[in-house]
């Protein structure tokens, strides 16, 4: 009699998850959502490993993870793969690996058993759910495979995409049966743990639940399915944690920055201090350009001291103002990939994990073929994601309507409502799956500036606006008028992260302590927009400041 194969989970998570970093640590259930994870997919015997990186960032997840008695293996950040080659190194090639990850949270053991027939039914050497085919709801996932064959994709997967996302050569090189007829008709539904809304609602089907490790896959399913039903995901108080909802700006660190900067650029020692001081209080996004001086250079030197290696970070494209719109594809595409390649030299990374346009008019601009050659480096595995930088509602929206774009980055503070004025919010709902980061929050430092540094715009009193903006904050319960724009962004759900900048290592400790500040509720945000004047253009675009108060677009 043939005896059955060995089988163990292996179960990938990290702290710097680019929409949600710290994710795997948040509670669910009453535990880390990791611990969760880990303890659902093995309530039915099977052995688990959870493969995280040893970088220091998930030194904490690590340490989670061990003291909650679940194995723990640590290797590459980036290489995805070579974890999972790690973590089953002491099997024979005919044993066997369900993948998981650790935003995945509703599978439990008997959901990991049925994958397990489904691969033994098959014949094949790889088996995995294919959603939407499969009607299971989108994050639902499993995928069972060989150790042979995950020791043949590590020696045959070259490109960083293959090896980050573990089994795309497999794929290529195998056939899959899928999960039909497990569930009927939820593929619309949305399980997974990818941002702050995946979290709210995953609280929400979590509530109540005496035994969130023991209960059924399909449980959590039907909660699921009628919470989705019968009630959208409320817009109040997002339960992340503050600190991984703030982005830092690192243009003042590598030029002169800001309308009412006062202090100057810094050394380049105080920069890098900043910026690994931010890290260390907890914030893992950082937002950079290669139209920024050297602030690419302060934050590769920054993150080579914390041995981050470029996690969560965002770039942009330079400008490419020397190329006229009709350059040749050679000139055209040597300037983007040098671009590209500067910022990977200076940021210490062999690929960027997101790019954005620094002008929404380069997606239409060069005839197209500027977006499309960013489109082919992200294929080859050189950039991750792609997205924009953009000025003006009408840009977000075009944004929003290309499906290639996975990150947008917006100006929006308690000022301009032009956002909202646009019907903003419909289009962000459509593309959930979109990274949205909002800058001039503070408006370039004017709404905390006093009154005689804004610039002379007509029809604007700077006197009364900042005399209604401290009653404001007042009245809402506020410490301050800067804090009163830091919860007032916060407060809207579709923003992810506020990209803040600073001057000093003073004004970065001041504005981490604004995070720590309550939520508007929908009708508060109402009331306040309701108060405040209509402004002009010429004040809440920065670039048509006057010269002398005029800040770099």
């Amino acid at each position: 009699m043939v005896s059955a194969p060995p089988v163990r989970i292996v179960m990938q998570s990290r702290m710097t998850s680019a929409r949600l970093p710290g994710k795997a640590l948040l509670a669910l259930g009453g535990l880390p959502a990791v611990v969760l994870a880990a303890r659902r997919a093995a309530n039915a015997g099977r052995q688990i490993v959870v493969a995280t990186s040893s970088n220091p960032t998930d030194d904490l997840l690590a340490a989670t993870v061990t003291a909650s008695g679940i194995a723990c293996v640590r290797g590459s950040l980036e290489d995805v793969l070579d974890r999972f080659v790690q973590a089953s190194c002491d099997l024979p090639a005919a044993a066997l690996i369900v993948r998981l990850t650790a935003d995945n949270v509703f599978p439990d053991g008997e959901f990991v058993e049925r994958a397990l027939a489904a691969f033994t039914r098959s014949g094949q050497a790889y088996w995995s759910v294919r959603h939407p085919d499969d009607g299971l709801p989108y994050g639902m996932s499993a995928e069972v495979t060989t150790v042979g064959l995950l020791r043949e994709a590590s020696r045959a997967a070259n490109s960083a995409y293959d090896r980050e996302h573990v089994t795309p050569w497999i794929r290529r090189n195998a056939s899959n049966a899928g999960a039909a007829g497990w569930l009927d008709g939820q593929e619309h539904l949305r399980c997974t743990f990818d941002d702050a809304r995946d979290y709210h609602l995953l609280l929400r089907v979590f509530d109540g639940i005496a035994a969130p490790q023991q209960v059924s896959w399909k449980y959590l399913c039907t909660r699921l399915a009628a919470i989705g039903e019968t009630e959208t995901v409320p817009l109040e108080n997002l339960h992340s944690p503050a600190l991984l909802r703030f982005c830092l700006g690192t243009a003042q660190l590598g030029i002169e920055y800001g309308a009412v900067n006062r202090s100057g650029q810094p050394a380049a020692a105080d920069a890098v201090n900043m910026v690994q001081t931010a890290i260390g209080c907890g914030v893992l996004s950082l937002d950079t350009a290669r139209a920024y001086g050297t602030a690419e250079t302060v934050v590769g030197e920054a993150l080579r001291g914390a041995g981050l290696h470029g996690a969560g970070v965002v770039t942009k494209l330079d400008p490419l103002l020397h190329l006229a719109d009709d350059a040749p594809d050679a000139e055209l595409f040597a300037a983007i990939d040098a671009s590209v390649a500067s910022s990977c030299r200076d940021l210490g990374v062999e690929s960027l994990d997101t790019l954005l346009l620094h002008r929404w008019a380069h997606f239409h601009g060069f005839g197209g073929r500027l977006w499309r050659h960013l489109e082919r480096l992200r294929t080859t595995g050189r950039v991750r994601h792609l997205g924009a930088s953009v000025y003006a509602p009408a840009e977000a929206i075009e944004a929003l309507r290309v499906p290639a774009v996975e990150h947008l980055q917006v100006p929006f503070n308690l000022l301009d409502s032009r956002l909202i004025a646009a019907d903003i919010e419909p289009e962000l709902a459509r593309r959930a799956d979109v990274t949205v980061h909002v800058r001039s929050v503070f408006l370039q430092g004017l709404l905390v500036a006093p009154a005689e540094l804004w610039p002379a715009i007509e029809g604007v009193d700077a006197g009364t606006i900042v005399s209604l903006l401290d009653a404001l904050a007042i009245e809402a319960g506020f410490a301050s008028r800067a804090q009163l724009c830091v919860g007032y962004v916060l407060s809207h759900p579709w923003v992810q992260r506020l990209v803040i900048g600073c001057d000093t290592l003073d004004q970065l400790r001041e504005n981490l302590d604004l995070f720590n500040c309550r939520r508007l509720e929908l009708p508060e945000l109402d009331q306040i927009r309701a108060r405040l004047p209509a402004l002009p253009a010429a004040l809440l675009d920065p670039s048509r400041w006057p010269a002398k108060t005029k800040a770099l677009r």
